[in-house]
């Protein structure tokens, strides 16, 4: 944290080309893709109801179902949120950066929500994955938490469904008071670590250090953002990382007293590495 992190750049990040694995949650995307960032939310003067138990309870959601279940707007606008958090659900597609060809979406929950997935979909709106709290209830900033990546298919020979129809694919856990996550697989071995520069410059690197995904604004396009992978990596997979990244911070309890004059000013904005 503070002005001791600097963002890596692109080609030195991602320079080292990573072995493929066995089976990609979703074939042939290419290494660089942009997508619209999810939107930055202000959450100065908001706070939440003291937390509740609704979290992991809804991992028994059939895929086919995920979205019918649970695709309810939030609260339009209020000080005190509850879990459906605020403002509506943002559906982002993803296109190849170059050429254009679209590869699928991202949808994200309401800011502040808990208990609500990101889902992703293939240019089929088929259902690939969903990016979910594995929390029973809003965790503290304080405690260590997990975001887990669920898929339809199994991530290995022989792994067993972990929920209704779902394999894990990723566990994301997010250290106490830090803008840093830990990623285990499905196996649950340590395959790596992420970290949040600002809400849409993040980057994903392996347990030797080298560069998976750096996402950052578009040069083209500032309103965009350009997530690079480095070559043999599981770019549909990284992304729900970096889904999981953004809801492990964005579910954080945030009482009231902690919240009345917060004006999100302590986002790292340049300098050293990691810690």
């Amino acid at each position: 944290m503070g002005c001791c992190v600097s963002v890596p750049k692109v080609e030195d990040f991602l320079k080292n080309a990573q072995p493929p694995p066995s089976q990609y949650l979703l074939d042939k995307v290419p290494t660089s893709v942009t997508m619209p960032p999810w939107s930055f939310f202000n959450d100065s003067f908001k706070y939440h109801a003291p937390p509740s138990g609704s979290g992991n309870a809804l991992a028994a959601i059939h895929f086919a179902t995920v979205m019918e279940d649970i695709m309810v707007d939030g609260m339009e606008d209020d000080t005190q949120v509850d879990d459906r958090g605020l403002g509506k659900w943002e559906t982002l597609p993803i296109t190849a950066k170059t050429g254009g060809l679209k590869i699928g979406s991202l949808t994200m929950p309401p800011h502040m929500a808990f208990g609500k997935p990101a889902v992703l979909k293939d240019h089929t709106e088929n259902v690939i994955a969903y990016v979910m709290t594995a929390e029973k209830a809003r965790p503290m900033d304080s405690n260590s938490s997990t975001v887990n990546v669920y898929a339809t298919q199994p991530q290995f020979d022989g792994q067993e469904q972990s929920i209704e129809d779902g394999y894990l694919w990723a566990s994301v856990t997010r250290k106490p008071f830090s803008y840093t996550v830990e990623v285990r697989n499905g196996s649950g071995v340590n395959v790596g670590a992420a970290r949040m520069y600002t809400w849409n410059k993040l980057k994903i690197e392996s347990t030797n250090g080298e560069g998976l995904l750096l996402a950052l604004p578009s040069r083209a396009d500032k309103k965009m953002q350009d997530v690079n992978c480095a070559t043999g990596v599981d770019v549909a997979l990284q992304i729900c990382v970096q889904a999981a990244l953004q809801i492990s911070f964005d579910e954080l309890y945030k009482p009231k007293e902690d919240n009345d004059n917060s004006d999100n000013s302590d986002w790292d904005t340049g300098g050293g590495d990691w810690d």
